[in-house]
Protein backbone atom coordinates (compact mmCIF):
# COMPACT_ATOMS: atom_id res chain seq x y z
CA UNK A 1 0.00 0.00 0.00
CA UNK A 2 1.27 3.81 -0.80
CA UNK A 3 0.26 6.86 0.67
CA UNK A 4 0.23 9.88 -2.11
CA UNK A 5 2.05 12.65 -1.45
CA UNK A 6 1.22 16.19 -2.28
CA UNK A 7 3.34 16.26 -5.33
CA UNK A 8 1.66 13.37 -6.67
CA UNK A 9 4.46 10.77 -5.63
CA UNK A 10 3.96 7.71 -3.81
CA UNK A 11 5.50 6.26 -0.58
CA UNK A 12 5.11 3.39 1.19
CA UNK A 13 2.57 3.41 3.98
CA UNK A 14 3.25 2.74 7.59
CA UNK A 15 3.85 -0.82 7.86
CA UNK A 16 3.33 -1.99 4.27
CA UNK A 17 3.28 -4.50 2.82
CA UNK A 18 0.34 -5.98 5.26
CA UNK A 19 0.03 -9.66 5.57
CA UNK A 20 -3.12 -11.30 4.12
CA UNK A 21 -4.27 -15.25 3.32
CA UNK A 22 -2.52 -16.99 0.35
CA UNK A 23 -4.00 -15.57 -3.39
CA UNK A 24 -5.80 -11.65 -3.40
CA UNK A 25 -8.14 -11.60 -6.08
CA UNK A 26 -9.59 -8.36 -6.18
CA UNK A 27 -9.89 -5.37 -3.26
CA UNK A 28 -12.02 -2.47 -2.89
CA UNK A 29 -12.30 0.51 -0.40
CA UNK A 30 -15.58 1.34 1.32
CA UNK A 31 -17.29 4.90 -0.22
CA UNK A 32 -16.54 6.27 3.57
CA UNK A 33 -12.69 5.49 2.54
CA UNK A 34 -12.68 3.72 6.31
CA UNK A 35 -12.27 -0.13 5.08
CA UNK A 36 -10.54 -1.91 2.90
CA UNK A 37 -11.97 -5.33 1.38
CA UNK A 38 -9.60 -8.06 -0.32
CA UNK A 39 -11.22 -10.89 -1.94
CA UNK A 40 -9.24 -13.81 -1.64
CA UNK A 41 -8.84 -18.10 -2.63
CA UNK A 42 -6.49 -19.94 -0.57
CA UNK A 43 -7.31 -23.71 -2.15
CA UNK A 44 -10.10 -25.85 -2.76
CA UNK A 45 -12.66 -24.72 -0.22
CA UNK A 46 -11.30 -21.84 0.88
CA UNK A 47 -11.89 -18.17 0.18
CA UNK A 48 -12.33 -15.35 2.08
CA UNK A 49 -12.67 -11.46 2.27
CA UNK A 50 -9.61 -9.85 4.24
CA UNK A 51 -11.20 -6.78 5.86
CA UNK A 52 -9.06 -4.24 7.24
CA UNK A 53 -9.44 -0.50 9.05
CA UNK A 54 -8.02 2.35 7.17
CA UNK A 55 -6.16 4.87 9.29
CA UNK A 56 -7.49 8.23 7.88
CA UNK A 57 -3.66 10.65 8.31
CA UNK A 58 -0.91 7.45 7.69
CA UNK A 59 -2.98 5.18 5.25
CA UNK A 60 -1.92 2.12 7.68
CA UNK A 61 -4.24 -0.83 7.61
CA UNK A 62 -5.57 -2.91 10.97
CA UNK A 63 -7.58 -6.20 10.52
CA UNK A 64 -10.98 -5.67 11.46
CA UNK A 65 -11.82 -7.91 14.30
CA UNK A 66 -13.27 -11.77 12.56
CA UNK A 67 -11.36 -10.91 9.56
CA UNK A 68 -10.71 -13.22 7.57
CA UNK A 69 -14.30 -13.60 6.69
CA UNK A 70 -15.08 -17.04 4.86
CA UNK A 71 -16.92 -16.99 1.42
CA UNK A 72 -19.37 -20.41 1.96
CA UNK A 73 -19.37 -23.41 -0.25
CA UNK A 74 -22.57 -24.75 -0.84
CA UNK A 75 -22.52 -28.50 0.30
CA UNK A 76 -22.94 -30.06 -3.17
CA UNK A 77 -19.83 -27.82 -4.60
CA UNK A 78 -17.78 -30.05 -1.83
CA UNK A 79 -14.70 -30.27 -4.52
CA UNK A 80 -15.04 -26.46 -5.37
CA UNK A 81 -13.64 -23.08 -4.05
CA UNK A 82 -15.70 -19.57 -4.76
CA UNK A 83 -12.58 -18.14 -6.38
CA UNK A 84 -13.48 -14.26 -6.15
CA UNK A 85 -12.75 -12.47 -8.70
CA UNK A 86 -13.91 -9.60 -8.03
CA UNK A 87 -15.17 -7.49 -5.01
CA UNK A 88 -17.47 -4.43 -4.72
CA UNK A 89 -19.31 -2.02 -2.06
CA UNK A 90 -23.09 -1.30 -2.90
CA UNK A 91 -22.83 2.15 -1.04
CA UNK A 92 -20.80 1.15 1.51
CA UNK A 93 -23.63 -1.48 2.75
CA UNK A 94 -23.77 -4.50 1.10
CA UNK A 95 -20.62 -6.32 -0.31
CA UNK A 96 -20.74 -8.80 -3.32
CA UNK A 97 -18.19 -11.40 -5.16
CA UNK A 98 -17.92 -12.88 -8.05
CA UNK A 99 -17.86 -16.48 -6.88
CA UNK A 100 -16.39 -17.20 -10.62
CA UNK A 101 -15.54 -21.35 -10.25
CA UNK A 102 -18.96 -21.70 -7.73
CA UNK A 103 -21.33 -20.31 -10.99
CA UNK A 104 -22.64 -18.18 -7.85
CA UNK A 105 -22.48 -14.53 -6.11
CA UNK A 106 -21.83 -14.00 -2.57
CA UNK A 107 -23.35 -11.35 -0.01
CA UNK A 108 -22.29 -9.65 2.67
CA UNK A 109 -23.61 -7.28 4.86
CA UNK A 110 -21.17 -4.23 6.14
CA UNK A 111 -21.20 -3.11 9.73
CA UNK A 112 -22.05 0.41 9.89
CA UNK A 113 -19.97 1.18 12.78
CA UNK A 114 -17.17 -1.70 12.54
CA UNK A 115 -17.04 -2.38 8.95
CA UNK A 116 -17.23 -6.13 9.98
CA UNK A 117 -19.09 -8.45 7.48
CA UNK A 118 -22.26 -10.71 8.52
CA UNK A 119 -23.34 -13.21 5.72
CA UNK A 120 -26.83 -11.88 3.87
CA UNK A 121 -29.57 -14.80 4.18
CA UNK A 122 -29.05 -17.34 0.92
CA UNK A 123 -26.03 -16.47 -0.08
CA UNK A 124 -24.37 -17.62 -1.83
CA UNK A 125 -27.04 -17.38 -5.04
CA UNK A 126 -26.74 -19.49 -8.35
CA UNK A 127 -25.80 -17.51 -11.24
CA UNK A 128 -28.46 -18.11 -13.40
CA UNK A 129 -27.89 -16.71 -16.34
CA UNK A 130 -24.30 -18.14 -16.63
CA UNK A 131 -23.89 -21.75 -18.39
CA UNK A 132 -24.84 -23.62 -15.10
CA UNK A 133 -25.97 -23.60 -11.74
CA UNK A 134 -25.74 -25.44 -8.29
CA UNK A 135 -26.05 -28.47 -7.85
CA UNK A 136 -23.73 -29.86 -10.56
CA UNK A 137 -21.49 -26.51 -10.47
CA UNK A 138 -17.91 -26.39 -11.17
CA UNK A 139 -18.75 -26.91 -14.88
CA UNK A 140 -18.29 -22.95 -16.13
CA UNK A 141 -14.95 -20.84 -16.35
CA UNK A 142 -15.33 -17.64 -15.12
CA UNK A 143 -19.25 -17.03 -14.53
CA UNK A 144 -19.54 -14.61 -13.01
CA UNK A 145 -15.81 -12.86 -13.37
CA UNK A 146 -17.00 -9.35 -12.57
CA UNK A 147 -20.37 -7.69 -11.07
CA UNK A 148 -21.71 -3.73 -10.92
CA UNK A 149 -24.17 -1.79 -8.94
CA UNK A 150 -26.10 0.57 -10.63
CA UNK A 151 -26.72 3.98 -9.75
CA UNK A 152 -29.87 3.27 -7.47
CA UNK A 153 -28.61 0.46 -5.92
CA UNK A 154 -31.40 -1.07 -6.77
CA UNK A 155 -29.46 -3.64 -9.53
CA UNK A 156 -26.72 -6.04 -9.44
CA UNK A 157 -24.79 -7.16 -12.54
CA UNK A 158 -22.93 -9.54 -13.52
CA UNK A 159 -20.64 -10.80 -16.76
CA UNK A 160 -19.86 -14.40 -17.57
CA UNK A 161 -17.38 -15.29 -19.40
CA UNK A 162 -17.99 -18.64 -20.42
CA UNK A 163 -21.67 -17.40 -21.65
CA UNK A 164 -20.80 -14.03 -22.84
CA UNK A 165 -24.04 -12.66 -21.35
CA UNK A 166 -24.74 -10.26 -18.60
CA UNK A 167 -27.08 -11.44 -15.94
CA UNK A 168 -29.67 -9.20 -14.15
CA UNK A 169 -30.23 -9.54 -10.31
CA UNK A 170 -32.48 -6.83 -8.23
CA UNK A 171 -30.77 -6.33 -4.66
CA UNK A 172 -33.58 -6.57 -1.89
CA UNK A 173 -34.04 -4.51 1.25
CA UNK A 174 -31.83 -6.28 3.30
CA UNK A 175 -29.08 -6.91 0.55
CA UNK A 176 -30.55 -10.24 -1.11
CA UNK A 177 -30.10 -11.10 -4.81
CA UNK A 178 -32.97 -11.55 -6.73
CA UNK A 179 -31.80 -13.15 -10.22
CA UNK A 180 -34.31 -10.83 -12.84
CA UNK A 181 -32.81 -12.26 -16.67
CA UNK A 182 -29.75 -12.64 -18.76
CA UNK A 183 -29.32 -10.04 -21.96
CA UNK A 184 -28.64 -13.25 -24.45
CA UNK A 185 -25.34 -14.91 -25.78
CA UNK A 186 -22.59 -12.35 -27.37
CA UNK A 187 -23.16 -9.39 -25.12
CA UNK A 188 -21.21 -8.85 -22.27
CA UNK A 189 -17.20 -10.43 -22.69
CA UNK A 190 -13.84 -11.08 -20.73
CA UNK A 191 -12.92 -8.77 -18.06
CA UNK A 192 -14.50 -6.71 -15.76
CA UNK A 193 -18.16 -4.44 -15.80
CA UNK A 194 -18.32 -1.18 -14.68
CA UNK A 195 -20.78 1.51 -14.47
CA UNK A 196 -20.27 5.07 -14.58
CA UNK A 197 -20.04 7.67 -11.60
CA UNK A 198 -23.82 8.64 -11.69
CA UNK A 199 -24.48 4.64 -12.04
CA UNK A 200 -26.85 5.45 -15.38
CA UNK A 201 -24.77 4.07 -17.60
CA UNK A 202 -22.61 0.74 -18.07
CA UNK A 203 -19.90 -1.53 -19.34
CA UNK A 204 -18.10 -4.24 -20.70
CA UNK A 205 -16.23 -6.15 -23.09
CA UNK A 206 -17.47 -6.33 -26.19
CA UNK A 207 -18.19 -9.98 -27.98
CA UNK A 208 -17.91 -10.00 -31.90
CA UNK A 209 -16.79 -13.01 -34.48
CA UNK A 210 -14.73 -10.79 -36.69
CA UNK A 211 -11.63 -11.92 -34.76
CA UNK A 212 -10.91 -15.29 -32.83
CA UNK A 213 -12.08 -15.05 -29.30
CA UNK A 214 -14.73 -11.92 -29.94
CA UNK A 215 -12.90 -9.36 -27.80
CA UNK A 216 -13.55 -6.61 -30.28
CA UNK A 217 -14.03 -3.35 -27.70
CA UNK A 218 -16.35 -1.86 -25.24
CA UNK A 219 -20.02 -2.21 -25.10
CA UNK A 220 -22.19 0.20 -23.40
CA UNK A 221 -25.38 0.34 -21.87
CA UNK A 222 -28.44 2.44 -20.14
CA UNK A 223 -29.37 1.63 -17.45
CA UNK A 224 -33.39 1.25 -16.62
CA UNK A 225 -33.17 2.16 -12.88
CA UNK A 226 -37.01 0.96 -12.83
CA UNK A 227 -36.93 -2.66 -14.25
CA UNK A 228 -33.02 -3.19 -14.61
CA UNK A 229 -33.40 -3.55 -18.23
CA UNK A 230 -30.18 -2.55 -20.27
CA UNK A 231 -30.27 -1.11 -23.51
CA UNK A 232 -26.98 -0.74 -26.04
CA UNK A 233 -25.85 2.73 -26.50
CA UNK A 234 -26.42 4.00 -29.98
CA UNK A 235 -22.47 4.63 -30.40
CA UNK A 236 -22.00 1.22 -29.25
CA UNK A 237 -19.57 -1.23 -29.41
CA UNK A 238 -16.72 1.05 -29.31
CA UNK A 239 -13.88 -0.65 -31.10
CA UNK A 240 -9.86 -1.68 -30.51
CA UNK A 241 -8.06 0.15 -33.61
CA UNK A 242 -5.44 -1.75 -35.42
CA UNK A 243 -6.87 -5.27 -34.91
CA UNK A 244 -4.81 -8.13 -36.55
CA UNK A 245 -5.07 -11.60 -36.13
CA UNK A 246 -5.85 -11.82 -32.58
CA UNK A 247 -8.36 -8.71 -30.89
CA UNK A 248 -6.50 -6.90 -27.76
CA UNK A 249 -7.86 -9.38 -24.71
CA UNK A 250 -9.69 -6.78 -22.07
CA UNK A 251 -7.70 -7.44 -18.45
CA UNK A 252 -9.26 -4.02 -16.78
CA UNK A 253 -10.43 -0.37 -17.54
CA UNK A 254 -11.80 2.31 -15.25
CA UNK A 255 -15.02 4.63 -16.18
CA UNK A 256 -13.44 8.23 -14.87
CA UNK A 257 -16.34 11.21 -13.64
Amino acid sequence: MFQLQSDGSLLPAAGSPYATQIGPQALVVDPSGKYLYVAEQTGPQESYIEAFSINGTSGALTPLPGSPFHISIPNNCAAGAASPFDIIDSAGKYLYTADAWMDSVSGFAIGGTTGTLTEIAGSPWPDNGGCDVPPTCETCAANPISLAVDGTGKFLYGVNQEVRDISIYSIGSNGALTYLKDTGTNVGCFGPIRADSTGNYLYAGSCGTSVPYGYIGLVGFSINHTTGDLTELPTSPYTYLNQSTHAPVLQSFTVTP
